[in-house]
């Protein structure tokens, strides 16, 4: 493969990383802002870092998506967006389609460039941070799982957060099929635009077989799994085989992750829960009564849905860090009959919901907001709550 392109990296995270060894294993050459023909932007650094010039600022998404272009036989991409449910959507098509998964789920998709033969058919989940620079991206099947408010510090207002979104299907046509969850009124919404072909799932496609699955915890990972077997019919599969496939599944870390029983309470790691919304559908899967943990930043986001979904079902609220404050605060005038306490630390969060918890309750560290205010992101949050558990454990049973 011959690359013509000169270009320029911002970033120096992953993303920066994949595009400086692709450019060394293709010899491209990586030159200054100024001398650069094509920019790649890691998704981390907003549009309002960019540099001022007239050279086109691509996601490395773009940048893979075109260089497939330049194959005989380009892969099948099936592109995985929404507020949240994306990985986990993501990983049970690669799984269930025996297919590899890429983009923001931690393995660049560049490092699939030049591998088209090896690997026909991709899964790649891609953030509204990579597809805000996206022009030419047209996936061949596109998935929307939800849409909510988030990344409002970025993208500053709802419209421009779902027109991010829109990228991953604006270049699609009649050929190309958009599959979206039909139970989210703003998804519904967003794909009116759409020209590929629209199927929808909803609950009404959710089998009662999907109750057997004791690896999806959840009425939302039902629909999760109802969604990935969708794609895999898209693509021609046996339907059985599919079903069979989602039976050795296992969910994600840090996405309502098991962690332990300790005398009869159960506890769950739902990390993954940067926004109010994810933390309402952990809530959801739940019908023991469930002591809840948040943290995080305070992102502004309107929490007075999540308060709601506590009305009934919770027992306690322990909050901590940046969040705390006006969490707390809301917390006490919308829920003022649940109980709250104010954690100094993961560690006395833990702790403390350990301690007052019963035998037949629920223990979920469900945050509801983003980890940077006291963590370096939701995976060292997660593992680090799976620590001070299992401490705590093993010091009780000393």
């Amino acid at each position: 493969m011959i690359i013509k392109d000169k270009i320029a990296v911002l970033g120096s995270g992953i993303t920066a990383q994949s595009v400086w060894d692709f450019a060394k294993k293709f010899d491209v050459e990586i030159v200054s802002i100024e001398q650069a023909t094509l920019i790649i932007a890691s998704p981390g650094i907003p549009p309002s870092q960019y540099p001022q010039t007239s050279t086109p600022i691509i996601s490395d998404i773009e940048w893979a998506y075109r260089l497939f272009q330049m194959s005989p036989s380009p892969p099948k991409l099936i592109a995985v967006t929404g507020t949240n449910g994306k990985s986990t959507v993501t990983a049970m098509i690669a799984h269930i389609c025996d297919i590899p998964y890429a983009g923001n789920i931690g393995v660049p998709l560049l490092n699939y460039v030049g591998l088209e033969t090896e690997f026909p058919c991709i899964v790649v989940e891609v953030s509204s941070y990579q597809l805000e620079t996206c022009s030419e991206f047209c996936p061949e099947i596109v998935v929307l799982t939800t849409l909510s408010p988030d990344h409002l510090e970025r993208h500053k207002t709802m419209d421009a957060y779902i027109d991010a979104k829109k990228n991953c299907f604006k270049n699609q046509t009649a050929n190309n099929f958009l599959i979206y969850n039909a139970e989210d009124p703003g998804v519904v919404e967003m794909v009116e635009e759409a020209e590929a072909v629209c199927e929808g799932v909803s609950y009404n496609d959710i089998s009662d077989k999907f109750e057997l699955l004791k690896t999806l915890l959840g009425k939302h990972n039902h629909l999760n799994a109802a969604i990935a077997l969708k794609v895999a019919d898209s693509l021609g599969l046996d339907p059985v085989v599919s079903f069979r496939s989602l039976h050795t599944f296992k969910s994600l870390k840090h996405r309502l992750e098991y962690v332990c029983d300790y005398q009869g309470i159960r506890i769950y790691n739902d990390s993954k829960s940067t926004n109010p919304e994810s933390t309402i559908i952990a809530l959801e899967a739940f019908a023991q009564p469930v002591w809840l943990i948040c943290c995080g930043e305070d992102k502004n986001l309107d929490l007075n849905q999540l308060f709601k979904s506590m009305a009934s079902g919770v027992k306690g609220l322990i909050v901590f860090g940046e969040i705390a404050d006006r969490m707390g605060t809301l917390f006490k005038e919308k829920c003022p009959h649940i109980l709250l306490r104010y954690a100094e630390s993961l560690t006395d969060a833990t702790d403390y919901g350990i301690k007052n918890a019963q035998a037949g309750d629920v223990l979920l560290f469900s945050p509801a907001s983003s980890s940077y205010d006291l963590f370096n992101g939701f995976e060292d949050r997660g593992n680090q709550f799976i620590n001070v558990v299992n401490n705590y454990v093993e010091a009780s049973l000393v």
